[in-house]
């Protein structure tokens, strides 16, 4: 296998790690934004009104899972160029 082939190989494989690693990130973020959201609107009588579910941690896990797939996505589309301007300076 040419070098250049075994990046382009490479760069997939990296995409799709890319991927299953953001995938628990962006339901973790999605899974509490929405059952926090019920939970907030649902609230306790003994319970004051500040002392709801925090969302800002969720939200920033599901917005960076989503920053992560679009690059990941990105890595896999362009992986034949990304390996080829790698290496423009080799002969195959």
């Amino acid at each position: 296998m040419k070098p250049r082939q075994l990046a382009n190989v490479l760069i997939k494989i990296l995409g799709i790690s890319l991927i299953l690693h953001a995938i628990p990130g962006f339901l973790t973020g999605v899974f509490v934004e929405l059952f926090g959201f019920w939970l907030g609107l649902a609230g306790s009588p003994t319970k004051s009104s500040t002392s709801g579910v925090s969302l800002a941690y969720p939200l920033a896990s599901g917005l960076s899972a989503i920053i992560v797939l679009v690059i990941a996505i990105i890595l896999i589309a362009w992986s034949r160029k990304i390996a080829g301007f790698l290496f423009k300076d080799e002969d195959d």
